[in-house]
């Protein structure tokens, strides 16, 4: 069974090679490259357009990272997904848990199509805006019922907020960043999202292992 879905992994990676392989770079790439600066960088947080942006986007990062590390521990450890059936007479074809890793994953290439239409029609800004308002209130859907379809449906849901808001956020990289300093801007930006979303997660685990590791500790990181 892992030899067929390795066998398989190999096989879209080496087709996604293939078609990447496709692609060229310019021959002469752009002179018009401005450098910034990080202390620049940082300066502009907050103050320019394109500093407000990624801001706000470093800063959603961090704050969705204080309970999405924690999702499987709590599917796994309080609501047993992976000894429950998801039904009796889905028994054979794996646990609840592996069902709702696919899940999620459905939820964003169910979306995808849609949200590429909505942001040449409405532009990215509008979509990220929905995006991130439906990303907010995720995690705290996984506490209101211990019914498992629902909560695979809450799943898929997720899994399309996501989506939508990870697609929006990267088209508006063209809207909001100059084009001269969008590589610098971008280079910059994923070392402090990176130290953003590190930093979130560790503030999660302290949360959660204060309040104890039960169903109400996870709550606390889900509302948090």
């Amino acid at each position: 069974a892992f030899a067929a879905i390795f066998g398989l992994g190999f096989l879209a990676r080496a087709g996604s090679a293939y078609y990447l392989s496709r692609y060229s770079e310019p021959r002469h790439p752009p002179a018009h490259e401005h450098e910034l600066g990080l202390s620049t960088f940082v300066s502009r947080l907050g103050h320019s357009r394109d500093g407000r942006y990624v801001l706000y986007i470093g800063l959603m990062n961090a704050a969705s990272m204080l309970a999405n590390p924690f999702f499987n521990p709590y599917m796994l450890d309080l609501l047993d997904l992976r000894r429950r059936p998801l039904a009796p007479v889905l028994s054979e074809m794996g646990s609840a848990y592996a069902f709702f890793l696919a899940a999620g994953f459905l939820g964003r290439v169910l979306v995808l199509p849609s949200i590429a239409r909505a942001v040449q029609r409405r532009g990215a800004f509008r979509v990220l805006v929905l995006g991130s308002l439906l990303i907010v209130p995720a995690p705290i859907l996984w506490l209101l019922t211990d019914d498992l379809w629902v909560l695979l449906a809450f799943q898929v849901l997720t899994g399309a907020a996501q989506a939508t808001f990870e697609y929006a956020a990267f088209m508006m990289y063209y809207e909001a960043v100059n084009s001269r300093e969008r590589t610098s801007i971008i280079t910059q930006f994923q070392f402090l999202n990176e130290a953003g979303k590190t930093a979130g997660s560790v503030v999660g685990a302290q949360l959660l292992r204060s309040a104890g590791k039960d169903q109400d500790a996870y709550a606390v990181i889900f509302w948090a």
